[in-house]
């Protein structure tokens, strides 16, 4: 059998060397997750800019002045309580947007977008076509003129923020997406 007297363990120096790494290695692991989130939530922003620019160009291409296309943002908590993000480009022809219908690509694919569950959108604006449903799912609708691509409703700003699915808060602006009424520009600043 071995002497087990000569065996002392670790030295409190070798501990506080592993602990030191392991500091380290946690402080690079939540900076680069940091770094990810940042760079999801910026994709969503350059997203729904470009999905604002597939409208006005849909608009543009609907054969009729009476049919009207216009894009529907949805963000609601899910189960889970995590923000849900959607954008949607529909067409409906009542004049009043009740009856959405999804539209499709030259492929066949519903033009719809799900963005990261890490952002959260919030509309500044007077839009008269924003709604809260019982359920906290909020809706904006943004509809563009066919005839000289101004804006019909959904004008203003759109300001993204990172969302901390662990706490429920709102994090940093990480962009803000301006719409311009009467010309239908729109950009990322």
């Amino acid at each position: 059998m071995k002497n087990l007297k000569n065996n002392k363990g670790y030295s409190l120096i070798e501990l506080i060397i592993v602990i030191a790494i392991m500091a380290i290695l946690t402080g690079l692991a939540s900076y680069t997750f940091g770094l990810i989130i940042k760079a999801k939530c910026q994709n969503a922003s350059i997203e729904f800019n470009q999905q604002i620019g597939n409208l006005w160009m849909q608009t543009k291409a609907v054969g009729n002045v009476d049919d009207n296309v216009c894009m529907m943002l949805k963000y609601a908590k899910d189960g889970d309580g995590k923000w849900q993000n959607e954008l949607g480009i529909y067409k409906y022809d009542s004049g009043t947007p009740n009856d959405l219908i999804l539209l499709k690509d030259e492929n066949g694919n519903e033009m719809t977008t799900q963005l990261t569950n890490r952002v959260k959108i919030e509309y500044i604006g007077s839009n008269p076509h924003v709604s809260t449903t019982s359920d906290s799912t909020n809706v904006v609708l943004i509809q563009f003129n066919k005839s000289d691509g101004s804006v019909l409703f959904g004008e203003g700003e759109y300001e993204v923020y990172s969302y901390n699915q662990f706490t429920g808060n709102k994090g940093d602006l990480v962009a803000t997406i301006f719409l311009d009424k009467e010309t239908g520009n729109h950009y990322v600043k």
